[in-house]
């Protein structure tokens, strides 16, 4: 009898944790920058007074009318001054998107890490030695240099040369985790922003990124431009389709849209434009929007893939096929 007792009460208090757990998640989410979160969605937020504002895009507005601001309890809320309608990020999401409520939880969850860091801080840095130390609130980059200890890996398992590394700007980073003080040895590139995105040379690794979270163009002057949602994957498709072109990393498919206020306001134009997105549900979602964005920069071709579902995983079989046939 005491032990059935004691097995309630400890599910009981588990359930307790996991609902605190889950509140304090969504507090999360709707403490995000309702500003950020907008730059996701190719929104821009203008200043109106002390007021900011921004159009109604489920209204095709033409003068905002749409204000924000963030409450005493830090969460943020939007204002529709058109209709009455107000929320929070989750609200203002789903207005967005037409997604549903599980659908922007999740898109949410996944940008706690990316709209959570300081704009990054360079402090101590030595000309001579190129040694760096960038601050966010998740990860402190020691060093910065040319791939070294990572170059074996990115050529053996991403099959990518020096060259093509060197081509990207890819860095090694020594990085230290400053909740749990563990050291990685990381690859990573600037964004346009400054930002960093982190990440693995291992296939399918590790992904993180130091805020701001914005796309990465290498422009060459060409008149063609190769799409696709990371670096690597850019690479692995310039070195499958062998061709010259300007690349372009989204970094996220959420960021699809600024793609194309990016290449506007820099008066981009192309032959060729190759998108070259995952073979799942979001990389479609992102070729759509990128269709629509990109439309009279140039004409725009979708990559048939022929043996992976991204460009990287297909150079990867290719090289191995090219091997094994040795």
């Amino acid at each position: 009898m005491k032990r059935g007792l004691i097995m309630e009460n400890f599910k009981n208090q588990s359930n307790k944790k996991m609902i605190c757990k889950r509140q304090e998640e969504l507090k999360q989410m709707k403490c995000l920058s309702m500003e950020e979160v907008l730059k996701s969605f190719g929104v821009e937020v203008v200043k109106s007074g002390s007021n900011e504002m921004f159009k109604a895009l489920w209204r095709n507005e033409k003068v905002a009318s749409v204000s924000i601001r963030q409450a005493a309890d830090d969460v943020w809320v939007f204002k529709d001054h058109g209709t009455g309608v107000k929320g929070t990020n989750i609200d203002l999401v789903m207005k967005i998107t037409n997604w549903s409520y599980i659908e922007t939880v999740q898109w949410l969850r996944k940008q706690l890490s990316f709209f959570s860091f300081p704009k990054p801080k360079k402090v101590n840095q030595n000309k001579e030695t190129d040694h760096k130390v960038v601050l966010s609130n998740k990860w402190q980059i020691i060093s910065n240099q040319d791939p070294k200890y990572l170059l074996g890996i990115f050529e053996n398992e991403r099959h990518l040369s020096e060259k093509n590394l060197k081509e990207l700007n890819i860095r090694e980073l020594n990085i230290k985790h400053i909740k749990s003080q563990k050291n990685y040895l990381l690859a990573g590139h600037q964004n346009i922003k400054g930002g960093w995105e982190l990440f693995s040379p291992k296939e399918k690794g590790f992904k993180s990124c130091i805020y701001p979270k914005e796309i990465s163009l290498i422009t060459k002057e060409s008149k063609a431009l190769i799409v696709a949602e990371s670096l690597i994957d850019v690479i692995s498709a310039k070195n499958i389709l062998k061709i010259e072109g300007d690349l372009l990393s989204l970094n996220s498919t959420n960021l699809s849209k600024n793609a194309g206020i990016i290449l506007r306001e820099r008066k981009k134009k192309y032959d060729r434009i190759l998108l070259c997105l995952d073979k799942d549900e979001a990389g479609e979602k992102g070729c759509q929007v990128l269709k629509e964005e990109l439309s009279g920069l140039g004409k725009i071709e979708r990559y048939d893939y022929q043996h992976g579902d991204d460009p990287s995983e297909e150079w990867i079989i290719i090289n191995r096929k090219i091997r094994d046939d040795k």
